[in-house]
């Protein structure tokens, strides 16, 4: 704390007497020769760097910085209260001197993570919008869609339990994962689907349709999951690179096939599917099953399928 007692470290023993660093050395207060000059707008300042540890948010810990650095949103309740806390830095700062944010990287990892969730976000309504172009039934496709929100917020539970964060990685995978949540619940769907058309109650029909195809669903995830499930066990730089995009697949792959196997049957046995003949209980046709028929009765409905996969394709170009 002071020059003094620099001066009286030890150094080393001869004997019995104790050599002290003032022995050997004069102690002064003085400043580091300069080796690096710094200017911003061709003024001279001083740069300090602030690096965060191992593990810790990024973005977090720019926001507290820049918290203490300008101050935070004055709360009007808690400035009643008197309750406005320290003030920031800079405004205890001399009048001749100012602050700049020369550099923050968690502007990159916050536009980073918007530009994947803008992504999977499209990729999702896309998803949904192709199978409505192929199933032609707007109850089936709903149904579907459900599946698709139902699964990535629970994947949010999963990968909070595991302590991954919503980071470039891992929203990289349900962004990867989005494509896929959907092949469960079509096969599952269209299964039951095919039943009702036989003349299955809609009971029965959920029943029936699952137990037909949920093996082969089954089989088809877990071969989905063998190829990322390993990456989650991988040590190393590569385990920290690819590990929380791994475990986002895998744990959305798995709650998708959750819900193809629950709650699509479960969800079917009470809808209409927009099937020819269908009716409501004790009245007429909502107003959807009413635009279904009139979409399959017209010219649209004989479309051949490679001029609809050209329209796909077209709106995919559009869109990238």
């Amino acid at each position: 704390r002071s020059l003094e007692q620099i001066e009286e470290l030890p150094l080393l023993r001869r004997g019995e007497a104790t050599i002290l660093l003032r022995d050997v050395a004069t102690v002064v207060r003085t400043h580091k020769d300069r080796d690096v000059i710094l200017r911003t707008a061709g003024q001279e300042a001083v740069e300090v760097e602030i690096f965060r540890e191992d593990g810790a948010n990024i973005v977090d810990v720019a926001d507290r910085v820049r918290e203490k650095m300008y101050g935070k949103p004055v709360d009007p309740r808690a400035a009643k209260r008197g309750q406005l806390g320290p003030p920031p830095i800079v405004k205890k700062l001399p009048n001749d001197v100012t602050m700049t944010v020369l550099s923050d990287q968690s502007q990159f990892v916050s536009n980073a993570i918007s530009e994947v969730r803008s992504a999977a976000g499209l990729g999702g309504l896309m998803a949904i919008a192709v199978c409505f172009l192929f199933l032609r039934r707007l109850g089936g496709t709903v149904i579907i869609g459900l599946s698709v929100p139902i699964s990535v917020v629970a994947a949010f539970g999963a990968m909070y339990g595991a302590g991954v964060t919503l980071n470039v990685m891992s929203l990289g995978g349900l962004a990867l994962g989005i494509g896929m949540l959907v092949d469960n619940s079509i096969v599952v769907l269209e299964s039951i689907t095919r039943c009702r058309e036989e003349g299955d109650d809609p009971l029965r029909a959920a029943l029936r349709g699952v137990q037909e195809v949920g093996s082969a669903v089954t089989a088809s995830t877990l071969t989905t999951i063998a190829v990322f499930a390993p990456i989650v066990f991988v040590e190393g730089v590569a385990g920290q690179t690819f590990g929380d995009q791994s475990l986002t697949v895998v744990a959305s792959l798995l709650i998708s096939l959750a819900v193809a196997l629950f709650f699509i049957p479960g969800l079917a046995a009470r809808t209409r599917l927009g099937l020819a003949g269908e009716k409501s209980a004790g009245g007429p046709r909502v107003w959807w099953g009413v635009f279904l028929t009139n979409l399959r009765r017209p010219s649209f409905a004989r479309v051949p399928r490679s001029i609809l996969l050209w329209i796909v394709s077209l709106l995919g170009l559009a869109v990238a």
